[in-house]
């Protein structure tokens, strides 16, 4: 009986679209073994696959920065529940699909917007008082928060609509774990050095948290007689113990 004919083995190649205009080489093998019998299988070549890897990673992020810069946008100009998510995904050219797989819901890409807002405030504010030091600066860090607030984005997001969106435990863990961190940090370092007098910075870190919350607040409500200048004196007064230098 006659021997069965070798296979013939044949390659090309083509370059395949990936998420977000990544792209890949594959290489085609196809295997003809005999009349009639052909198998196709595309093959990556090992070399390739970290930096496909890679370039799969650095998409993935990009459409998460992408799907949560469009949300602020639409947060902020319609609020929360005039926003869909199939609206977020369209302004931020990606499918439905792509959105849960970053988030579970609208709540949870809230919560994101949310978390990225207040991290950018607190860097602002603590950058403003490290160029300044001690009580000038802990009361121009204040005055930076106070500033902050007055943004669009920050206004509707963190001090009108997370009361309502995010439950109680939710914000008041990010006030313990960012906000409160950053004022005992300063209480202490006040404390130590003479600035302010001596008393236990836990109390007073809490005082001082629940005064800047609702400064700003009354500010985003365009109280009467409220004004940021009013606000950070006071704040002056208060930690001297009644007595203000000006700042």
């Amino acid at each position: 009986m006659p021997d069965s004919p070798a296979p013939m083995i044949s390659t090309s190649k083509c370059s395949v679209d990936m998420d977000r205009a990544s792209r890949i080489d594959l290489h085609i093998i196809t295997m003809y073994n005999g009349p009639g019998r052909k198998s196709i299988r595309p093959w990556i070549p090992p070399l390739r696959r970290p930096a496909l890897a890679r370039r799969t990673a650095e998409a993935a992020a990009q459409t998460r920065v992408d799907i949560i810069r469009a949300a602020r946008t639409l947060f902020a100009d319609r609020g929360f529940s005039a926003t869909t998510t199939a609206e977020v995904a369209a302004q931020a050219g990606v499918t439905i699909g792509a959105l849960f797989h970053h988030f579970k819901g609208k709540v949870d890409l809230f919560g994101a917007v949310f978390d990225e807002l207040d991290a950018e405030m607190d860097a602002h504010a603590r950058e403003r008082a490290r160029m300044v030091g001690g009580l000038k600066g802990f009361l121009e860090g204040f005055r930076a928060f106070l500033e902050f607030a007055q943004d669009k984005e920050y206004h509707r997001i963190v001090l009108v609509e997370s009361p309502v969106v995010l439950n109680a435990r939710f914000l008041q863990s990010r006030d313990m774990l960012r906000g409160m961190r950053t004022i005992t940090d300063g209480v202490e370092v006040l404390i130590s050095s003479g600035e302010i007098p001596l008393q236990p910075a836990r109390p007073l870190a809490i005082l001082l948290l629940g005064a800047m919350n609702e400064s700003a607040f009354a500010l985003a409500r365009g109280e009467s007689g409220v004004t940021i200048d009013g606000c950070v004196h006071a704040m002056e007064r208060l930690l001297r113990g009644g007595h203000a230098n000006g700042v």
